[in-house]
């Protein structure tokens, strides 16, 4: 202790006493604060004010934002009260020091932190002579000593067991094989023969400084060696297998033709029996000198283009759907199916015709897209479906009984909404409920946060706690989880969804930017800032972080095509809603033409691991089901965890009248070491593109498995 005063007293001698003895204290009360070492700031501040013996002290105390401004009067050096108020801090929250200039004004100014600033970052520029005081062992060097130089003040550390002194760094991940975690893996430090297994979960964590190489190797799987860097977090993919992926949006199509029936391939049906939008075309609007049935197509289906030899069978329905896999409609000729081409990436992939069909032959032309097909013909349907009748098959009666082989069966939907009216039960929430009022509840939980302290998922479910009652405090609460020293993917994700949900933008950009700084290597990252600078009003920051997206540019070491097409919508429509505040001078000339959909909705869920069933039911009581599983969307999987993003796009165009429904089914994690929970969001965005548009925000938690949950009801006139 004498040696630890002797430097203490070093330190002040540098501190020049402000000729009118004034001097604010800013103590920093946010969670990581309480590893703080009070004594020897309680130390400082002794020796300090036996030189400042008479000063007009204020005390700001702060975390999020500024929590109360107290004045002091400090005479002979005695500064008991002060000492007595900051022995009964509460910490609690993030760090911002927004704020915090506007009631400093002059003289020294002491600002205890450990510089871990994650709430609405700023670098004010204090009027009077900055000092920054840190006695934490972990705490942000870069971001004081940045601080300090544009303040042309002085970083004194207390602490001098400095955690960075040996440049060593905490690097970890996930290691996956198989879409699924891996225990058990050794990983080895290179240099020095270091040696670790990853957890029962697959997770790892290491000290290791950069330039370090790690090994990872696995009885039966192939070893891969990572060279350390500035990325702190490594996720590792053992086994070496090609990629393919497939995506699937799930879109309705227009309605073209009005008359009360229509043929389909199971005869003539009522329209309001389909239960979806089609287009359609007869025999007599097919010319006699058409030589095959392309011909007969051509120009008469909006949203259909047609392969590079003009046939059919590489036709392709409002866009490519599939990513790397195929893309082509299918074709059901008499309720058949014909081999398809395929559109996806190889040489000598195979290229059917169907010159084979005679069009003097042919009764009916029906296209189908989106939800129509999918609803009736499942996963094989997902790019639209070509219904071709023959005039030997066509059918004058809706009884009339014929199976088409390709149709889907069992997808009418018999079940009854399901209102989500179970509350979440925890211990911790049995417990906080036995506080009478807000403030034992709050008593109870500073009780109780030492033990799930490190434990993101507990600060995300308090908040929901809290937020009714008394807003301030839990989004105190929600940002603790920016608090912990690396925080996970998923709980970044969580806090995301439930501040923006809340309309809390600037907390939500907040955890967006901190998952961009920890996990640079996910594509949803740079997405998920750019969203949330959009919400905050940062206009062309998020208009020009878009582009970089779609063009690759933004990091060229990334592929972000799994999200391309939502990167498209989001591209135009922050154009469409926000063009004449924007400089679009540098914008390809294809993203200036509006997009128009009746509904358009996003799914984004926090757990990669999650597998889970999306439901989609129509007016008519049809469903599609689209599941985030190994055994259904296994490839799919593969490049998300791959390339980090966990978003899918769906819409609904000339979506029939009424109201739909959207159920969800959680099915568990795929590793079952992994726990951590799911949570879902949905965005619903009715007339999307158009100026009316307006959008619908869902959370949801999943943790029932098995459990049928409804996600939303649309209503659409």
């Amino acid at each position: 202790m004498v040696k630890k005063v002797f430097i203490i007293l070093i330190l002040l001698s540098t501190i020049i006493v402000s000729s009118q003895n004034k001097v604010t204290i800013c103590w920093d009360t946010s969670l990581s604060m309480l590893d703080r070492n009070i004594q020897y700031e309680f130390d400082f501040l002794e020796n300090y004010f036996s030189k400042n013996a008479d000063s007009d002290v204020t005390l700001l105390m702060f975390s999020n934002s500024p929590i109360s401004n107290e004045k002091y009067l400090v005479k002979a050096g005695n500064w008991n009260a002060i000492k007595s108020k900051l022995t009964d801090v509460i910490y609690n929250g993030s760090t911002s020091y927004g704020g915090l200039k506007d009631q400093i004004n002059g003289g020294d100014i002491l600002l205890f932190t450990d510089g871990i600033q994650n709430n609405n970052i700023t670098n004010p520029k204090f009027n009077g002579v900055l000092y920054l005081i840190n006695s934490n062992h972990n705490y942000n060097k870069e971001n004081i000593i940045l601080l300090s130089i544009i303040n042309n003040g002085e970083f004194i550390n207390i602490d001098k067991t400095d955690a960075l002194s040996n440049n060593k760094k905490n690097y970890s991940g996930i290691i996956y094989s198989d879409n699924i975690l891996v225990p058990n893996v050794k990983i080895t430090l290179k240099k020095d023969g270091k040696t670790i297994t990853s957890n029962k979960d697959g997770t790892y964590r290491i000290d290791a400084i950069p330039g370090d190489v790690l090994v990872f190797s696995s009885p039966g799987r192939r070893s891969v060696e990572k060279v350390l860097g500035e990325n702190l977090r490594i996720d590792v993919w053992l086994d070496k297998k090609g990629i393919r992926l497939e995506e699937v949006v799930v879109t309705t199509g227009k309605k073209a033709v009005e008359d009360n029936k229509i043929i389909t391939a199971s005869g003539r049906q009522n329209k309001e029996r389909i239960g979806y939008g089609i287009e359609s075309i007869q025999e007599d609007n097919i010319l006699d000198i058409t030589t095959d049935v392309s011909q007969a197509m051509q120009g008469k289906f909006t949203g259909v283009e047609y392969g590079f030899n003009d046939d059919i069978s590489q036709a392709i329905i409002r866009g490519a759907n599939s990513i790397l896999l195929n893309n082509y409609a299918l074709i059901v000729v008499d309720g058949s199916v014909i081999s398809q081409s395929n559109s996806g990436v190889g040489i000598g992939l195979p290229i059917q015709k169907t010159t084979f069909l005679d069009p003097n032959n042919i009764a009916d032309i029906t296209v189908l897209k989106g939800l129509a097909a999918t609803n009736s013909y499942g996963s094989l349907g997902k790019n639209g479906v070509i219904l071709i009748t023959t005039k030997g098959a066509v059918f004058d009666d809706v009884n009339t009984v014929s199976k088409d082989l390709a149709l889907l069966t069992n997808n009418i939907y018999t079940g009854k909404i399901k209102v989500n009216n179970k509350l979440l039960t925890t211990p911790y929430l049995k417990e906080l409920k036995k506080g009478k009022n807000i403030s034992e509840a709050f008593t109870i939980y500073l009780n109780q946060r030492a033990k799930y302290r490190n434990n993101s998922e507990y600060f995300i479910d308090v908040f929901d706690f809290f937020n009714g009652s008394n807003q301030v405090l839990a989004y105190q609460i929600l940002s603790n989880v920016l608090e912990i020293e690396q925080p996970s993917i998923e709980s970044l994700k969580a806090m995301m969804f439930k501040a923006h949900k809340h309309g809390n933008y600037r907390l939500s950009l907040d955890a967006a930017n901190k998952a961009l700084e920890l996990y640079p290597q996910r594509i949803e990252s740079y997405l998920d800032v750019a969203l949330a600078n959009k919400y905050t009003g940062n206009l062309q920051l998020a208009l020009n972080m878009l582009n970089g997206i779609s063009k690759g540019s933004i990091n060229v070491s990334l592929n972000f095509f799994g999200l391309q097409k939502i990167i498209v919508n989001e591209l135009k429509s922050i154009i469409y809603e926000y063009r004449a505040r924007l400089d679009i001078s540098k914008i390809d000339s294809k993203y200036l033409k509006n997009t128009r959909y009746d509904v358009r909705i996003v799914f984004d869920w926090s757990n990669n691991d999650s597998e889970f069933e999306l439901q989609f039911v129509n007016p008519q009581k049809r469903f599609f089901k689209w599941k985030h599983s190994d055994l259904e969307n296994s490839e799919r999987i593969r490049d998300e965890i791959i390339n980090g993003y966990s978003k899918e796009e769906f819409k609904l165009i000339g979506a029939e009248k009424g109201v739909w429904i959207i159920n969800v089914k959680y099915l568990g994690n795929r590793s079952k070491e992994n726990t951590t929970p799911t949570f879902l969001k949905c965005t619903v965005q009715y007339d999307f593109g158009q100026p009316n548009q307006k959008t619908v925000e869902y959370v949801l938690r999943l943790h029932e498995k098995d459990r049928e949950k409804l996600v939303a009801k649309l209503s659409i006139n």
